[in-house]
């Protein structure tokens, strides 16, 4: 959702300004001094107007511009210089009453919740008696339980008056809603002392939050409100949720323990427990370090120590790191997986704020990382519905960026204004020296369909930070498109981009080569021409449409239409016995006529994995297949045609772990790139 912002005074240096559309990922460039991290101060400031929060808060006051402005927790700033905040602090064991069951002198179980409960029920004795004396409501109730006169207030007076007409009863509806509506006000003024009057509000608060009637709030919804912690987004001390866990982990077990005191069961097993309190914070907190592609894991807290430390471990050796060790480009990852990992929203409330402003914190990082970086806030934004703002000096994230979100802040304007992607990077690398490219350094591919050439050029990006290659490649379709309308892919063939590399290369143009598609056995390697998956695979669609990367693809994406064999989790611990469960459900839901077809044959990955999977993914003709693959999997149907399924592919699932990359890929790429050919 687009937004405007907009300067009625001037502001450290900036100008007034008429209302700017910006986008929901707005990049903003510039030279040092224009002001972009003015402009974001302001903004989060509340000085200079946003449309996401109505008119600028401070605009018409005279206040110094140096004095501090009130925090609206509706606007995050985040800047290059507090890339890790209280988040990582070692945190004691967070105090959260249990408003469940509290042990008092004697034995005996106090239950703060329950207590209210009863509280409620004397306070709306009166009504309740009223409301008798206008329906007959314990005939009415065919079972009714122990706290009958609370589930006649939850359940509302819809349901007493469709009870009333299904007996043959008439009553006075307008009087039964206007008993109910006067209870409803008398929770208002319920007067409660110590942890009691806390659990009023509470009801208040969670019939707010869930839009409720307070009537409606039972006491096991109120005791699971009351534990939860409430944390910003971007600010959250990921030590208090682990500690928040720890916590009732200790209080379950206390239960289970005064059960067997008292002779009755309390507490929850372990499987009860997870259920109901989700996996532990730091496996989650893992599980996003993973799709950063950090190369580090959380220390399993000790679910006996008092205090609790977020500490990492490098996984290559097994060594404990210190936080502030890691590299600021690690610093600036790390802080955004802890912001984008799954919190279990049962016991923990996040405060989203509407805006995001990020004030160059991809200074520092390598432009092998930004693409995770910007993937990582693009996808919170659009989950969580936040605007975002961010101000930098990187070519990349600008060539990174949506086509028409970028801006531009100069000294003769220092106003933020669009521009495009190509003008912005221009800026940002003006002044370079001209280089002398050296040919032989670069190779161009000739390859079948500019499908081809666009999935290829994505996966050397994707693979140049773990592959050496000597040269540069680029990629070329030798074949022209067709003309809308015509259907089909792209016109001509294979052989077409043979004979243009062997043309080129007899009138002397030198660094031409070619790279096509096995075809089942019909073409052959030769001098210039390198052939993807000789011998295994019919076509690259074969190649990407590997059963485990369908299989990702599906997990990542959280499709609910099918119960799937592992989760998340468990795709990123790549055991191979656990992807080839996901395997066997893929192929499970792709028929293959031919017997042969069924048969299981080696595929192998870049990250070192062998796995098995039928031989038709392999072998039929790369179109059919994709056709095949989304008509029989529905929530692939969505990226049917036009390569984009291959292209969700290369991005959501090769692009966060290149280990599950397909061999041949990096086979073919390596030996166009380095290997001296002669002619």
């Amino acid at each position: 959702m687009t937004f405007t912002i907009a300067n009625k005074q001037s502001f450290r240096g900036i100008p007034p300004f008429q209302s700017r559309v910006m986008k929901p990922l707005s990049v903003i460039t510039g030279i040092n001094g224009v002001g972009k991290s003015n402009l974001l101060v302001g903004l989060a400031d509340g000085r200079i107007e946003c449309s996401l929060f109505g008119e600028a808060l401070f605009a018409d006051m005279a206040l110094p511009e140096e004095e501090d402005i009130p925090f609206r927790n509706e606007v995050v700033l985040l800047t290059a210089r507090d890339t890790l905040p209280a988040m990582l602090s070692v945190t004691s064991s967070v105090g959260i009453v249990d408003v469940r069951s509290k042990p008092v002198a004697g034995g005996a179980v106090f239950d703060n919740a329950a207590h209210f409960s009863t509280g409620r029920q004397s306070l709306l004795a009166e009504h309740l008696d009223h409301l008798r004396s206008i329906i007959p409501i314990k005939e009415l109730v065919p079972d009714p339980s122990d706290d009958w006169e609370a589930d006649v207030w939850a359940n509302g007076p819809d349901a007493l008056i469709l009870a009333a007409a299904n007996a043959g009863l008439v009553i006075n509806e307008e009087e039964v809603r206007r008993c109910f509506n006067i209870a409803e006000q008398q929770l208002e003024f319920i007067n409660c002392e110590s942890a009691l009057g806390q659990l009023a509000f509470q009801v208040h608060s969670l019939s707010d939050k869930t839009g409720k009637p307070k009537l409606a709030i039972s006491p096991a919804a109120l005791s699971r409100f009351c534990n939860q912690l409430v944390m910003d987004r971007f600010n959250s001390n990921v030590s208090q949720a682990f500690s928040s866990y720890i916590q009732r982990y200790h209080q379950n077990i206390s239960a289970i323990a005064q059960g067997i005191y008292l002779g009755t069961p309390l507490g929850l097993d372990l499987d009860q427990f997870a259920k109901v309190n989700g996996p532990p914070p730091w496996n989650l907190v893992n599980d996003a370090l993973l799709v950063m592609g950090l190369n580090y894991e959380v220390v399993e807290p000790d679910l006996f120590d008092n205090n609790v430390r977020f500490s990492l471990r490098r996984k290559a050796d097994g060594k404990d790191v210190r936080l502030f060790d890691l590299s600021s480009g690690e610093q600036v990852l790390l802080r955004f997986a802890l912001s984008t990992y799954q919190f279990d929203e049962a016991n923990l409330v996040l405060t989203i704020p509407k805006l995001l402003l990020l004030d160059e914190v991809d200074a520092s990082l390598h432009p092998a990382f930004v693409a995770r970086w910007i993937k990582s806030i693009i996808g919170l934004a659009e989950s969580e519905g936040i605007s975002i703002i961010l101000t930098t000096h990187s070519p990349t994230t600008v060539a990174l960026a949506p086509e028409g979100s970028v801006f531009e802040m100069a000294q003769a304007d220092p106003t933020p204004r669009s521009v495009t992607r190509q003008h912005a990077i221009d800026r940002l690398t003006f002044g370079l020296p001209a280089l002398t490219i050296d040919s032989s350094a670069r190779r161009q591919i000739f390859v079948e369909s500019s499908n081809d050439a666009r999935w290829y050029d994505a996966l050397v990006g994707q693979l140049k930070g773990r592959v050496d290659f000597k040269r540069g490649l680029g990629f070329v379709s030798a074949r022209k498109e067709k003309p809308t309308g015509q259907g089909g892919d792209d016109a001509g063939g294979c052989s077409l981009a043979r004979s243009v590399v062997e043309n080129l290369v007899e009138r002397g143009v030198p660094s031409l080569f070619g790279l096509l598609d096995w075809d089942n056995g019909r073409n052959l390697p030769d001098k210039r021409i390198v052939i993807l998956g000789i011998g295994t695979h019919y076509a690259i669609e074969n190649v990407l449409l590997d059963p485990l990367l369908i299989g990702a693809v599906l997990v990542r994406g959280q499709a609910s239409a099918y119960d799937y064999p592992i989760g998340l989790s468990d795709l990123l611990s790549k055991s191979p016995k656990t992807l080839q469960k996901l395997i066997d459900f893929v192929a499970s839901k792709v028929p293959f006529a031919q017997e042969d077809d069924r048969l299981m044959v080696a595929s192998r990955y870049f990250g070192g994995l062998e796995l098995r999977v039928p031989a038709g993914f392999q072998t039929m003709k790369g179109h059919e297949l994709e056709k095949l693959v989304c008509s029989h999997l529905h929530p692939l149907s969505r990226w049917s045609g036009k390569g984009r399924l291959l292209d969700t592919i290369i991005s959501e699932v090769i692009g966060l772990d290149l280990d599950l990359c397909p061999l041949p890929i990096v086979d073919a790429l390596t030996t166009l790139s380095n290997s001296e050919f002669v002619d």
